[in-house]
């Protein structure tokens, strides 16, 4: 289970920092690709811009919690403060995402297929893979 923790731990750092890579560099065809929007060009140029500005701010975020990911990457294998903090990261963002799908509706076949599973098993995997099995009792 940590060599599958190991591997998931690298692809979801790379995956997060190319994504947030593609998002910070390109938002709008970032989110023609990703998200399928094709109606970008309907909104008011306010609103495309305030919607590029924050996409831009957001994949900054994602950018550094993959850093983070592979600069950490031997402490969030170990129990301790930076797999809690980094697991954590991915919860809140997994829980986003349920929360998205329950109360927004369905998104595009790739975010609701490939991307939401993967964020809500990788880090429970990740978790599982982490954790030591408890020693056995002396006597016992």
């Amino acid at each position: 289970m940590r060599t599958v923790a190991r591997i998931l731990l690298y692809v979801m750092n790379a995956g997060l920092i190319l994504l947030g890579i593609a998002g910070l560099l390109a938002p709008a065809w970032d989110l023609e690709q990703q998200l399928r929007i094709s109606s970008l060009g309907q909104l008011t140029p306010a609103d495309y811009t305030a919607l590029l500005v924050h996409w831009r701010y957001l994949k900054g975020f994602v950018i550094g919690v993959g850093i983070y990911g592979f600069w950490k990457r031997e402490q969030i294998l170990r129990p301790g403060p930076e797999n809690t903090f980094y697991l954590m990261t991915l919860a809140l963002a997994a829980t986003g995402r349920v929360l998205g799908l329950i109360f927004d509706g369905r998104p595009p076949a790739l975010v609701a297929f490939a991307l939401a599973p993967y964020e809500i098993i990788a880090p429970i995997l990740i978790y599982l893979g982490t954790r030591r099995a408890p020693a056995p009792r002396a006597g016992v």
